[in-house]
């Protein structure tokens, strides 16, 4: 039988190895086919034997890892011989990245190899790079087998297969392993790059008599090694065809997405009708519920504050429409409504007198209207009564929103100081009921008013869900 280093021998006609075949069997322990090919250019596979060493052999990346790496890649090869080959170095059929020393792999764990997915996309392929990304300081090559080598061998398919789409896998992998180790690992997949081509363009390369051996002696692993699915990747035709699905699904999906746009345009203008017909029609009922008031309390007799008074909550209660108006009633700025509430009570020389601080929170219209009303009544209590009724009085409102595993609640806060002392009125007045009693019931949350000494004070703490226009925060 003829023999594996003779058979390698014959493709370029000779019957005992030269100096270069020499070399090249002292480095890896057997002579392999790649490097008797190209026998019509004398001298040719020596400079590809040059880059061999230099890309390869010579590289410092550890040895281990860049077989693995070798035969990790080389399932995107169509021609099968670099993936045979190279797991024929690796476990034990030659050396592994030409090291003497590097401990040979075990059919299972080369199998274990294999079934791992050659490239990752999407959620699992972000993950890696966010992972590689993450190093505060370049890492060692990891060893054989870890995560960390899944992650750079995941990021380095990326590189391999697409390196000028590749730049965010290319920068995390140059965070993860540093500057000279990226450029090593680069050099590196140009090297197994070229290798492939070589194969493919040299389709007289056969497996040596021990890959035969191999293959026979190890069904699962032949399955896995000679299965060429993944190989089609490499291939400029097969990426042009992937990218022509891509197209005509991203058309289809423009498509749909013009005609739900569309659909939703619709919508929105007929809701907006809906609104404004809404709108005009609550505003006309608070002309006539005014115009109504004003006429019969004038007939009754009434005295001309109480009359102003009502007025005076029609109007704030119109505010609260209109700002909600505003946002097509989806909610309202609990800063920009008390301005406005705030406003119809703060003449020109009380500016600044009134100090609003807390964060953007936006209302659901039912606790925006409920908390309009509170404010106007506790805003009017303050220029006739309170603080807002000298020179030197001043109200500060606050709020905050927290969250608990209950859900988010408002903590508001109403306080006066600077006015005339304050003392306990006799009884509770509309405006006090109207807070204590109608904004608890309507925020389902508890509402305070105290009259102390340096002036009034009302809190509120009332639960803020989010469950759309019924109350609340909205979503």
């Amino acid at each position: 039988m003829t023999s594996a280093s003779d058979r390698a021998e014959l493709l370029d006609g000779k019957t005992s190895r030269n100096a270069f075949q020499e070399e090249v069997a002292g480095r890896f322990g057997v002579l392999p086919n790649f490097f008797q090919t190209a026998a019509g250019a004398p001298g040719l596979i020596e400079h590809l034997w040059g880059f061999a060493k230099s890309a390869y052999l010579d590289n410092p990346l550890p040895s281990l890892f860049k077989e693995r790496l070798f035969v990790h890649l080389s399932r995107f090869c169509p021609v099968r011989y670099c993936i045979v080959r190279h797991v024929g170095f690796l476990v034990g059929l030659g050396r592994p990245a030409g090291d003497p020393d590097a401990p040979p792999h075990t059919v299972e764990q080369v199998v274990a190899l294999m079934r791992r997915p050659g490239i990752l996309e999407g959620a699992e392929l972000e993950a890696v790079l966010s992972r590689l990304e993450s190093q505060n300081a370049p890492l060692e090559i990891p060893p054989p087998e870890s995560q960390a080598e899944y992650d750079i061998f995941a990021a380095a398919s990326v590189v391999f297969l697409e390196p000028a789409r590749a730049r965010r896998a290319r920068e995390a992998l140059r965070k993860a392993i540093g500057e000279r180790d990226l450029e090593f690992l680069l050099a590196y997949l140009a090297f197994i790059r070229t290798a492939h081509y070589w194969t493919l363009t040299h389709p007289e390369l056969h497996y040596e008599e021990d890959m035969d051996a191999l293959l026979r002696n190890h069904e699962e692993l032949a399955a896995l090694l000679l299965d060429d699915q993944e190989g089609e990747r490499c291939e400029m035709g097969q990426r042009l065809y992937d990218e022509l699905v891509l197209l005509r699904q991203e058309r289809d999906d423009r498509a749909q997405l013009r005609a739900a746009l569309e659909e939703k345009e619709r919508f929105q203008k007929h809701q907006q009708l809906l609104i404004n017909e809404l709108n005009h029609r609550v505003k006309n009922t608070l002309a006539i519920v005014q115009s109504l008031a004003s006429q019969t309390l004038r007939g009754l007799d009434v005295p001309a504050d109480v009359r102003e008074t009502f007025t005076a909550r029609l109007v704030a209660l119109a505010r609260a429409h209109d700002l909600l108006t505003d946002q097509n009633w989806e909610g309202a700025d609990l800063q920009t409504m008390i301005g406005q509430i705030v406003g119809l009570h703060q003449p020109d020389d009380n500016s600044g007198r009134i100090r609003l601080d807390g964060p953007l929170v936006q209302l659901a219209p039912k606790t925006a209207v409920a908390i309009a009303m509170a404010v106007h009544e506790l805003a009017t209590n303050a220029v006739k009564y309170g603080s807002l009724s000298n020179d030197t009085g001043r109200v500060d409102v606050t709020w905050k929103v927290t969250e608990d595993g209950a859900g988010k609640r408002l903590y508001f806060s109403w306080r006066e100081s600077g006015g005339p002392e304050v003392g306990q009125p006799n009884s509770k007045g509309f405006g006090t009921r109207l807070i204590e009693r109608g904004l608890s019931l309507e925020l389902g949350g508890e509402a305070k008013i105290l009259f102390q000494p340096e002036g009034a004070v009302c809190t509120i703490d009332a639960p803020l869900p989010n469950s759309g226009l019924g109350g609340g925060i909205k979503p």
